[in-house]
């Protein structure tokens, strides 16, 4: 009897909670261990919360969890959705003409016309279209390659081949495009290792960022240089009225996506953002901001307009070139 009253209680995992954990899981696709590391804790954690027999301090777990869910949800809900623009447009002619001439191509814009976005689409409308994004740290011949390997299921294969000699061997006239993003990045050695391994396979390279920085490495070795066979930068001059026109219309997509109550008191303030350095990007930072100010209760006891919240947003992102 003594034995039963000291048996220490089962801990039990709030069901609302357990089921919120795990239809985020579901919705998102998303892995135990991707969840681990949103939630700074081992995977095992996640593993037996889930099986509903948590371990450790659940209090702290759960609080976690809340926290990890709430901020989801708020970056869902004003998440800019991907949509046609006349960037977008030209870039996708660009990598379809890079892509049927087998060739290395650099493509850009000026910042905030939604270069990376615009790419990410692309591939995933073109299933076959390979995408890596450089950091710093891989800008080199071995990161690019590792980047590239990496995007392969390679979990069975046995060949003992080295990376490059597998990729080789699978983009081998393949016709496979592959998009280079923050191609500025990439070292003289990673320049070279992509003209090579176009020159070896065929494979077509679009090389996404800032020309003047590729081309400085580029024109530093004539045998490079000669072998870019498109380089494109769009038209990101605001004063004229075609430019102007597109950007005002992305502006008006931009705010019907991810503020869309908003719509009527802020389109002409979206309309002068936009076309400030920093484009689209700029402007979806500010409507980011003015939508998580309008969330919070000293906004709403305040029962401040909309378009209030739109400059006191604007007011806090950096100012460039004395904006």
């Amino acid at each position: 009897m003594s034995t039963n009253k000291t048996k220490a209680a089962v801990k039990a995992a709030t069901p609302d909670i357990r089921i919120a954990l795990e239809t985020f899981l579901s919705d998102n696709n998303l892995t135990q261990k991707a969840i681990s590391a949103k939630l700074g804790c081992s995977e095992s954690l996640v593993s037996q919360y889930v099986a509903d027999k948590p371990v450790g301090d659940l209090v702290a777990f759960e609080d976690n969890v809340l926290d990890m869910l709430a901020a989801e949800s708020r970056k869902h809900q004003i998440k800019c959705s991907f949509f046609p623009t006349y960037a977008a447009e030209q870039c996708f002619t660009l990598f379809d003409m890079i892509r049927a001439a087998n060739d290395v191509g650099i493509v850009s814009s000026p910042a905030g016309f939604g270069k990376s976005e615009i790419s990410r689409q692309y591939a995933k409308i073109n299933k076959t279209c390979i995408r890596v994004e450089i950091p710093e740290w891989k800008s080199n011949r071995f990161g690019i390659e590792k980047m590239i390997y990496a995007s392969f299921d390679t979990r069975k294969q046995k060949s003992k081949d080295n990376k490059c000699e597998f990729l080789e061997r699978r983009l081998l006239n393949s016709d496979r495009l592959i998009i280079i993003d923050n191609a500025q990045r990439v070292s003289l050695s990673g320049l070279r290792w992509v003209m090579d391994f176009n020159d070896a396979t065929n494979t077509p390279f679009a090389l996404l960022g800032n020309p003047k920085q590729i081309m400085e490495r580029l024109l530093s070795d004539d045998a490079l240089s000669s072998r870019v066979g498109l380089c494109k930068e769009l038209d990101g001059d605001v004063t004229k009225p075609e430019v102007k026109a597109w950007l005002k219309d992305a502006a008006d997509k931009m705010v019907k996506i991810m503020w869309p109550e908003a719509y009527k008191d802020i389109r002409k303030q979206s309309h002068e953002s936009v076309l400030q350095s920093g484009h689209l990007r700029r402007l979806s930072k500010q409507i980011s901001h003015a939508v998580r100010l309008t969330e919070s209760p000293a906004w709403k006891a305040s029962k401040r307009s909309n378009d209030a919240a739109f400059v006191y947003a604007r007011s806090l992102l950096v100012n460039i070139g004395g904006e």
